[in-house]
């Protein structure tokens, strides 16, 4: 997802070039095979990083670059690119806070393998600092930003959110609840702890939930059951006769544009260790105010800045979350400033996907400047 927009940069400046995808999992091979024949000329699963396997692999694609997302390092990916001649590129690079201390272990193969990259373009000062500890070139390192800006979308505009609480029957002033990517039984529970309370005070809270994968959904359905609730799965709602109050999103790609009809959201995968949480971004470009646990280490930069601009807050537990959750809910005043901080938030931070594009650009001796 955070390659789309540095290959829609790409695209634009060269639109000519052909862009293979290779991914490692079945959902990161769905999402590729969405851009195929649009932005990407082909999508397929990387090799097991094995000679044999790998060697076939550049001898079917003939790449002149090599762009490597994040923090994938493979070694014999990375020593047979080299050698047939490819240049190789990180963008988007970061080094997790559970990530460095296994990298430092191992410092010495880390060192090895960043030293094929002609450069490393990373996300913030941190993420610089501990590539450069680890034994990156100061001279091919700098700091570029968060190509996953580029991704979000704007706000939906007034008529689309309209249509959209139509669809969910959803009154106009009617509270509402959104509760995104959540994985594991454990954190749900405090969640329905939190939302148990929240409905004791405010009875007419609606609750819409997306589960990180949609296949859990029949297995939520049940334990919202068990605790007296009575869930409608968003693909029944055109024959659901009365507005429920509880919903699960068991629909692919929505979540984005539900978080527009929140008062309030919480992002999950965040509550109870080892989390790591999941992006804050899509509440926050919806102007949605939006709470997390204390375990978002993946997203800890963007966790940084929403807290210091008061529009995203840490809770640790079920009576935090109620709290929290309650007074946001309560706060017109709040929610009406955040509508408008989101949004601006994200578009200062755009722009990583044009500096990525560029440089990808310039691997391949292309002009600095836009050909067009």
């Amino acid at each position: 997802m955070a390659s789309e927009p540095v290959i829609k940069a790409y695209k634009e400046l060269y639109p000519e070039d052909e862009i293979v995808m290779s991914v490692i999992t079945p959902g990161g091979f769905d999402v590729a095979q969405r851009l195929k024949g649009k932005l990407l000329m082909e999508a397929l699963y990387a090799p097991f990083d094995l000679p044999f396997a790998v060697k076939r692999f550049i001898k079917a694609i003939k790449p002149d670059e090599l762009v490597i997302l994040e923090t994938e390092i493979w070694p014999n990916l990375l020593h047979l690119t080299r050698s047939s001649g490819a240049r190789i590129c990180l963008i988007n690079g970061r080094i997790s806070d559970k990530s460095l201390p296994r990298y430092r272990h191992f410092k010495w193969f880390i060192r090895w393998a960043l030293s094929y990259f002609d450069r490393i373009l990373v996300q913030t000062e941190t993420d610089l600092s501990r590539y450069l500890e680890l034994g990156a070139c100061k001279e091919r390192t700098q700091v570029a930003g968060n190509a996953k800006f580029d991704q979000i979308s704007e706000p939906l505009n007034e008529e689309a959110r309209m249509e959209l609480m139509r669809e969910f029957h959803l009154s106009p002033g009617t509270p509402v609840w959104v509760v995104g990517s959540t994985r594991t039984a454990e954190e749900e529970s405090c969640i329905l702890d939190a939302y148990a309370r929240l409905l004791e005070e405010i009875p007419d809270l609606v609750f819409i939930h997306a589960p990180r994968h949609i296949e859990r959904s029949e297995e939520i359905a049940a334990f919202m059951r068990s605790r007296g609730l009575e869930p409608v799965m968003r693909t029944e709602l055109k024959e659901t006769l009365h507005p429920p109050k509880q919903i699960i999103l068991n629909s692919f790609g929505e979540l984005a544009n539900v978080y527009a009809l929140a008062d309030v959201a919480f992002v999950g995968n965040s509550m109870l260790p080892p989390g790591g949480g999941q992006s804050p971004l899509q509440p926050l470009a919806q102007g949605t105010p939006t709470l997390f646990g204390p375990y978002m280490t993946n997203f800890r930069d963007i966790v940084a800045m929403m807290k210091s601009s008061q529009t995203g807050w840490e809770v640790r537990d079920a009576n935090e979350l109620f709290s929290k959750a309650m007074q946001i809910i309560r706060d017109n005043e709040l929610k009406t400033r955040i509508r408008s901080d989101g949004p601006a938030l994200i578009r200062k931070n755009r722009g990583a996907s044009r500096i990525y594009a560029q440089t990808m650009a310039e691997l391949l001796d292309k002009t600095n400047s836009n050909p067009q």
